[in-house]
């Protein structure tokens, strides 16, 4: 006999039911957690699930063990608690750990634990070779990564192969080397290579210099390039005499002579004093000075072969900014990238996430007062690239994924390049096609490459990375750029020689981008320690330069088929917009306000800002737009990962207009670690804002909110917020859009009271990743230490066996063949300073490098 379910019990059942399915999907959360993993993206708990590479299981103690959702701290401490080691984050909710069958069982017995899958040989491959795996193609030079804290396995594990690890690998041989216990990761093997007064004057560099005092004084800008000039401080260019603190000649047995001419033209556009062209000191706009004239230099010199190539670069990027920060350095400019995978394959060649973009954002993660830039590359292209170097194809638009790393890495500054309106000097009236003959069709082929501020260069490389965050995140001018040129004797000329003023030269490409930039970044670095922040993070840096880009949308081209730049923001192609360093001389009306958050979050947790004087959030006007950008130094991705965001911060903005969300997701943005509010024509009123982690699995989040817009400094009465967003152990939930700003049962956010931020005396605690890829804070460090490779073999280059990749980062006027909760954390009012200058950096210890580069013998640094 059937037994009839009530209507009522009917009714209570279904609603429940709709409820609890509305609320997952309100918050973010699938039903299903999903494994976001290189050799596929599946269900935990489904065995069937078909990936890519070999699925035996990896040699060792080693697991992944994933959560049902978001991992709140105690989350982790059960785990913890387990006995086993936290390694590293995977996406979604999971960890690569290291521990015993006992151990394991009873942490995958967890109530909150979703799944356990084995750690395979496929997650030590890069995708490049789970391709050439799985489509039986030839597998070139590879670079073998050990773990962390390796202590000479790997060395030994090598020098035991039962084959000649310099010869060819077969695909038997590449599933030995994983099957290495000591072997952590391996990839294709690269190298890198080589990527001004109206540049000054479209960045609003020149207003600022007649109106605020700010030259870049006490700033300490490093730059890794081809070298300085000519190399003695006796003898160096008077635009650099004076402020070079301190130099590293990279490459075994060289100098920081410039004998290529690209290092000094960049170093002249960051900081060049222009005294060779009529330029004295506090007076620069009449001259070729560089954007930050003042500031103090750390030349950091490769060797540059006739190709492009370099020699000199450590594999572990990390050894590279530590030297410049303990030399004091604070900004790091490179000109320089790498392609991501093998020129071979067109998925891999570009936009992924190697491992020394992995190393560059450790650095920031545990030096998180170093702000670096990094060019996006000159690797654009409108159609496939085919003989002689033309590219069929091609509809006008530039196409995407083309970034090199390190621009790839999150905690950069990536710089793309914008179209100058200096149209004179030898270069005179060049349309695109001469450039490359990859721009070949309408409207990009006869377009004059400087004659339109809002037009983008065509070789800018395009976003999106390969995980699909937004990058480029900012853009600068990068063609017909006048700096200095380097008198050593065998220097070139770049582009050209400037017609009247032989110690210049025309140049072009995001390498004279970035240098543009990352001089802007010493002006805003200077300001915001006049402002307060004592020592700014690199995250407020970055969400300063963000916050007050110019939109160049819709670009040169219309707003049909070709269109050039789209109009939301940000987007793969200018990023969030154009440099420009207005806000230091705003117009009446305008404000902004920071908050350098050092007090970091962890999941469930959120901080309110509503209005007050000190940082107001009454809109006064609509005629002028109101920008939010929260930005954070993300800790480094697991190179198993498909996804690369590891902390996971949501903004939310409510006012009189309703909700605003950042990046404009609703449901939040799962992929970058900025994230931005922009309302062109904001309704008169109060507004709130929100800052909530929805997911931080590795110690805790701080972070950087820029507020900029016509926000009123008076005290005035500002409703009560109410409806909070109020984050739970759940995913947290999105506010429902009201007219009113809504209740939290959580305190508000509300700072003391002080005219400017101030800088607090306590120190800033910063987190340092622990050797088990757990970093909490520490305190700020004192005493020296500097990160040494263990075991490190570095490649002799070979004129046979070795990928030359297709991209450069320079480019060359000529016809080029390019074949190319809620616990409310307790809030500071001040914009807290990290750690002092002084202080040392500190970084995970790298793991063990190797590099098998055919066909030369393995060589231990």
């Amino acid at each position: 006999m059937k037994t009839k379910i009530p209507l009522v019990t009917f009714v209570v059942l279904t609603t429940i039911l709709v409820i609890a399915v509305l609320s997952t999907r309100a918050v973010g959360q699938t039903l299903t957690p999903q494994l976001r993993l290189h050799r596929g993206v599946f269900d935990a708990q489904d065995p069937t699930a078909h990936t890519l590479g070999p699925d035996t299981a990896a040699p060792g103690p080693y697991a992944i063990i994933q959560f049902r959702g978001p991992i709140t701290p105690a989350h982790r401490n059960s785990l913890e608690q387990t006995g086993v080691t936290i390694l590293e984050y995977l996406p979604d909710y999971a960890y690569l750990v290291r521990g015993t069958a006992v151990q394991l069982d009873t942490a995958v017995a967890l109530p909150q634990v979703y799944g356990r899958v084995p750690f395979t040989l496929a997650d030590k491959l890069a995708p490049a070779l789970l391709r050439a795996v799985d489509q039986g193609t030839a597998i070139g030079p590879v670079r073998v990564v050990g773990w962390a804290n390796d202590n000479g396995q790997l060395a030994q594990a090598l020098a035991a192969l039962p084959f000649d690890a310099t010869t060819p690998l077969t695909q038997a041989q590449l599933y030995e080397l994983a099957n290495l216990t000591a072997v952590r990761w391996i990839e294709p093997f690269t190298q890198p290579r080589l990527l001004n007064d109206y540049g000054r004057t479209i960045m609003d560099v020149n207003d600022v210099w007649q109106t605020t005092p700010l030259f870049g004084n006490g700033q300490i800008l490093a730059i890794t390039d081809s070298g300085l000039d000519t190399g003695n401080q006796g003898t160096l260019s008077p635009d650099f005499a004076g402020r070079v603190i301190a130099t590293f000649p990279l490459a075994p047995g060289g100098d920081w002579a410039d004998q290529h001419g690209h290092g000094t033209h960049v170093a002249g556009s960051a900081a060049g004093s222009g005294m060779q062209s009529g330029a004295t000191p506090g007076n620069y706009t009449a001259s070729f000075a560089g954007v930050a004239p003042e500031a103090s230099l750390v030349i950091q010199g490769f060797e540059v072969d006739s190709n492009g190539a370099i020699t000199g670069i450590p594999e572990d990027y990390s050894l590279l900014f530590t030297q410049a920060y303990t030399s004091g350095a604070r900004l790091h400019s490179n000109s320089w990238g790498d392609i991501t995978g093998p020129v071979t394959d067109t998925e891999a060649i570009y936009g992924g996430y190697p491992y020394g973009a992995q190393r560059t954002d450790d650095f920031i993660w545990n030096n998180p007062d170093m702000t670096i830039f990094a060019a996006a590359g000159n690797s654009g292209v409108d159609g496939v690239p085919g003989v002689f170097g033309f590219c069929t194809g091609g509809d006008g638009v530039v196409d995407p994924d083309s970034l090199l790393s390190p621009g790839t890495a999150k905690n950069v500054i990536t710089v793309g390049a914008s179209e100058s309106n200096k149209d004179e000097g030898p270069l005179q009236g060049y349309i695109w096609f001469l450039l490359s003959f990859c721009f070949a069709t309408a409207p990009i082929i006869d377009d004059v490459i400087a004659d339109d501020v809002n037009g983008m260069a065509a070789f800018s490389s395009r976003g999106p990375t390969d995980d699909g965050r937004a990058k480029p995140d900012i853009i600068a001018p990068g063609t017909n750029i006048v700096s200095n040129r380097s008198h050593d004797p065998l220097a070139g000329t770049l582009w050209a020689v400037h017609q009247t003023n032989t110690h210049y030269v025309y140049s072009g490409g995001t390498s004279m981008a970035t240098p543009l930039t990352a001089g802007m970044g010493a002006l805003a670095r200077e300001w915001l320690t006049e402002q307060g922040a004592a020592n700014p993070s690199a995250a407020l840096v970055k969400a300063t330069l963000l916050n007050t880009t110019e939109d160049m949308a819709p670009g040169q081209y219309g707003t049909e088929a070709t269109q050039e730049i789209p109009y939301t923001r940000p987007n793969s192609v200018a990023g969030w917009g154009r440099a420009n360093l207005g806000f230091v001389s705003p117009p009446p009306n305008y404000t902004l306000w920071f908050d350098d958050h050092a007090t970091g979050l962890t999941t469930g947790q959120s901080v309110n800002y509503s209005h007050m004087a000190e940082r107001p959030l009454q809109v006064i006007t609509d005629t002028q737009p109101l920008r939010i950008m929260l930005v954070w130094t993300d800790p480094p991705a697991s190179l198993s990962a498909a996804a690369q965001l590891v902390n996971d911060l949501d903004l939310v903005v409510t006012g009189p207009g309703g909700t605003y969300y950042g990046n404009n997701i609703p449901t939040g943005d799962r992929l970058n670690n900025v994230e931005g509010v922009i309302i062109n024509n904001p309704p008169i009123g109060a507004y709130q804002v929100s800052v909530t982690a929805f997911n931080v699995p590795i110690s805790s989040q701080p972070y950087a909110l820029v507020v900029a817009g016509p926000l009123t400094d008076s005290t005035m009465p500002t409703p009560t917020p109410t409806n909070t967003p109020t984050p739970s152990n759940t995913p947290t939930p999105t506010p429902t859009p009201s007219n009113t700003p809504t209740p939290s049962n959580t305190p508000t956010f509300t700072p003391t009271p002080t005219n400017t931020p101030t800088p607090s005396n306590t120190p800033t605690f910063t987190p340092t990743p622990s050797n088990t890829f757990t970093p909490t804070p520490t305190p700020t460090p004192t005493g020296s230490l500097t990160p040494t490779p263990t075991h490190t073999f570095t490649p002799t280059p070979s004129p046979t066996g070795s990928v030359t990749p297709t991209p450069t980062n320079s480019v060359t006027p000529t016809p080029s063949v390019i074949p190319t909760d809620t616990a409310t954390p307790t809030p500071t009012d001040t914009a807290v300073p990290t750690v002092p200058p002084s202080v040392t950096p500190t970084a995970t210890p790298p793991p063990p490098t190797f590099w098998i580069y055919l066909p030369v013998v393995l060589k231990e640094e």
